[in-house]
């Protein structure tokens, strides 16, 4: 799934425990990133996204302006909702 920022987002089909155990990534860095939830992200502004990624991140977020949730390959992320 992939989105601009500040996109408005209607995740169809995705459950919250999916969502949980999500990573954030950029789309043209594959390397993954930890992200709380994905609602909460949603709502944070530039400063707090900036201040809870980091600045490299947030500076690959401003040339890309794309980003995309990427799902974790991870059972027992999906086993401790």
């Amino acid at each position: 799934m992939e989105f601009r920022k500040n996109a408005s987002i209607q995740p169809s089909g995705i459950s919250k425990r999916h969502l949980e155990c999500t990573t954030l990534a950029t789309a043209d860095d594959r390397q993954s990133y930890p992200i709380v939830t994905y609602r909460k992200f949603l709502d944070w502004s530039e400063k707090t996204l900036q201040r809870a990624i980091g600045k490299s991140l947030q500076t690959s977020i401003r040339n890309s302006r794309n980003i995309r949730l990427v799902e974790k390959q991870s059972e027992e992320c999906l086993r401790r909702k």
